[in-house]
């Protein structure tokens, strides 16, 4: 459906279009990049675009459509429909992927594109098959917006440009060869440990986002 290669056509478009809004936006005393919230809503249009021009080259009746109701893409020769989400790192550099909860169904697709504040840095992610119990309950104030659990969705991920991290593997990597050059003294440092590994692979894992620069 997608490769690297298409994707980041689809993601330098995206960008030529955000250079023109701020073009615009300077015109009038704006600036669009001082808010990735808001920027993103504009350019939400231009990803599900995009990537089905991109998709389109392979299957030509695939059509993008954000009304509601409506698949964002939507790709009759394989019967896939698409729900496309854009977003960016928060202030602290997490990122975090979220679906609207009224439109959440088992089986669906998600493609979510991640863009920085500067443009700079990107991330593409296929998921398949996503199922209503891979995302959280709405939170309160979260204007129906559930956040996905990454620990119960990475299986399904498709990334095309940047990947996921497995955060407790590495974090359970580190603790084993902190034990392996314990000292046959550091009784009491081996078992903390020992336990902190214990809990890690007892626990469904923890995924950071990792971007690629292009």
């Amino acid at each position: 459906m997608l490769n690297r290669e298409s994707a980041v056509i689809a993601l330098m478009n995206m960008k030529s279009l955000s250079i023109d809004i701020d073009k615009v936006f300077e015109k009038h005393g704006l600036s669009q990049a001082k808010n990735t919230g808001r920027r993103n809503n504009l350019l939400s249009q231009a990803q599900e675009e995009f990537f089905a021009r991109e998709i389109r080259k392979k299957f030509p009746n695939t059509t993008a459509d954000g009304r509601t109701g409506q698949p964002d893409i939507h790709i009759p020769e394989i019967g896939k429909e698409v729900e496309c989400k854009l977003t960016s790192p928060n202030e602290d550099g997490a990122i975090t992927f979220y679906a609207d909860a009224d439109s959440l169904s088992d089986g669906r697709d998600y493609l979510y594109v991640v863009i920085d504040r500067e443009f700079k840095q990107f991330g593409v992610f296929l998921f398949e098959g996503l199922i209503k119990s891979d995302f959280r309950v709405p939170a309160p104030g979260s204007k129906g917006k559930v956040q996905m659990i990454k620990g119960k969705a990475a299986s399904k991920c498709i990334p095309i440009v940047g990947h996921l991290e497995n955060v407790s593997d590495l974090q359970r990597k580190r603790h084993l060869q902190k034990i392996a050059d314990c000292s046959a003294r550091a009784v009491k440092k081996r078992q903390k440990l020992e336990k902190q590994v214990e809990a890690l692979e007892s626990s469904l894992p923890r995924y950071g986002v990792r971007l690629e620069t292009l």
